[in-house]
Formats: structure tokens, C-alpha cells, sequence
């Protein structure tokens, strides 16, 4: 059950490499460093999709160099649970592979 996981988790992996690949050759010549001496005075939010699910970031400027909150949410704790039933039965060395895997919709 472990092997055909793997399988089908690596497939992705090989084709993120080959798009990071043609995005560096794309890329104009030139800095990509942006310096900013303070961060805006106001609120951002942003969600977005990752394999495990939402994740969510909120920051709160005060024109100052210092963000007065910032707040990341990761879906991974949520996560933790289902993948506590999925190890039932498995080896701890695999442990790994199966959590990858699951990442994988």
C-alpha cells in the first residue's frame, strides 16, 4: 500500500521541477530584491489553497518597521487527525511516505 503511494507522490515533485526549471530561464535579468524601509499603515488578509487545504495570513501595519499582528494559519493541525487513522496498521518507517502522500488530494 506504501509503494503505490510513493509512486503517485513523486509524480507531481517531477513536474514542480521541470516548471521551476522554465520560470528561471524566463526570468528577466536584473534585482529581484525589493527593500522597503516600513511596512503600510493598514490590514491585509489573504487565503489560499495548499494540498492539505486553506491556509490563511493576516498582517496589520502601523507604518512603522514593525508589524503590530500577524497572524499565519497552516492547515496542518487540522490535519493531524485523519492521519492518525491512516497509520493504524503501518510500520513507523513508513510513517513518512504516508504522510506525504496524503497531501496529495
Amino acid at each position: 500500500m506504501v509503494c503505490p503511494r510513493s509512486i503517485f507522490a513523486g509524480s507531481p515533485s517531477l513536474q514542480s521541477i521541470g516548471l521551476i526549471r522554465q520560470a528561471i530561464k524566463g526570468m528577466p535579468e536584473g534585482s529581484i530584491l525589493v527593500k522597503h524601509d516600513r511596512f503600510p499603515d493598514g490590514e491585509a488578509m489573504y487565503r489560499t489553497e495548499q494540498p492539505r487545504g486553506e491556509v490563511f495570513y493576516y498582517g496589520k501595519g502601523d507604518g512603522t518597521i514593525h508589524l503590530e499582528r500577524c497572524r499565519i494559519r497552516t492547515p496542518t493541525i487540522p490535519n493531524i487527525p485523519p492521519l492518525l487513522r491512516m497509520l493504524i496498521g503501518h510500520e513507523v518507517a513508513d510513517i513518512p511516505t504516508i504522510a506525504t502522500a496524503s497531501t496529495r488530494g
